[in-house]
């Protein structure tokens, strides 16, 4: 978990908040939420109960399914509020408010602009059309009991048998290949997997022999190494 909230502080708070910009726009919003006298100090304080839950709810969630982007919907709203009462706490005018409020609209159109323009035609670029395509084929000749793993997640609700994702690792764990490889086929054999398929789009931090299938890990047998479509096959030897 102290690797994954790193790698969240160096990389991800941009990508949860939307941008880099939205993110200092969110911190400069929740500053002067917190240095309000409003209300005297009322407001302040709430605020910091707001933000102290939204960062425990985030780290907590985040750690459990390592899925950052995903928490963008969740700390929309409670950004865009700290980000609008910090710049509105700063208007002295009606003129000064209009132009606060119209820097938080847009600073909210930007995301659904960067959802539209770029998130959904990139998600359907790197949607793993190929890999769920051949789970499908193991799927349907596969004997019960049986499951299939993958480096994709979310993959089971279109299957019949059962289906998990593989184990990604990060810093140091993921330069030793060989002990990787090592506790994958202990999984594989003890969730009764009888084939993975491995996503070139999906490999992330996990070991490149897996994808490229230049040498054949201990306890997995080469189906085939589709690079065409941007998948490999590998079958769970038998325990000799």
């Amino acid at each position: 978990m102290g690797e994954e909230l790193w790698r969240l502080a160096k990389s991800g708070l941009s990508e949860l908040f939307g941008s880099r910009f939205h993110l200092l726009a969110a911190l400069a919003g929740a500053w002067l939420c917190v240095r309000s006298r409003a209300d005297d100090g009322r407001r302040a304080q709430a605020s910091l109960w707001l933000l102290a839950s939204l960062a425990f709810f985030t780290a907590g969630v985040a750690a459990a399914f390592f899925a950052w982007g995903r928490l963008l919907v969740v700390t929309l709203p409670v950004v865009a509020a700290t980000t609008a009462v910090g710049v509105l706490s700063l208007a002295k005018s009606p003129r000064a408010r209009c132009v606060a409020i119209g820097v938080v609209v847009a600073l909210v159109g930007w995301l659904g602009a960067k959802t539209v323009i770029w998130r959904l035609p990139w998600f359907f670029d790197n949607h793993p059309r190929a890999e769920l395509a051949e789970l499908r084929r193991l799927d349907e000749r596969l004997a019960p009991g049986a499951s299939l793993a993958g480096t994709s997640p979310f993959l089971g609700r279109y299957l019949a048998h059962d289906y998990f994702e593989i184990e990604d690792v990060s810093g140091a764990a993921s330069l030793d290949a060989a002990a990787y490889c090592e506790r994958l086929v202990a999984a594989l054999r003890e969730r009764h997997a009888a084939f993975l398929v491995v996503g070139a789009g999906a490999l992330r931090d996990r070991p490149r022999v897996l994808a490229d299938a230049k040498e054949t890990p201990a306890g997995l047998e080469l189906v085939e190494a589709n690079h065409g479509c941007g998948f490999t096959v590998w079958r769970v030897a038998p325990v000799r």
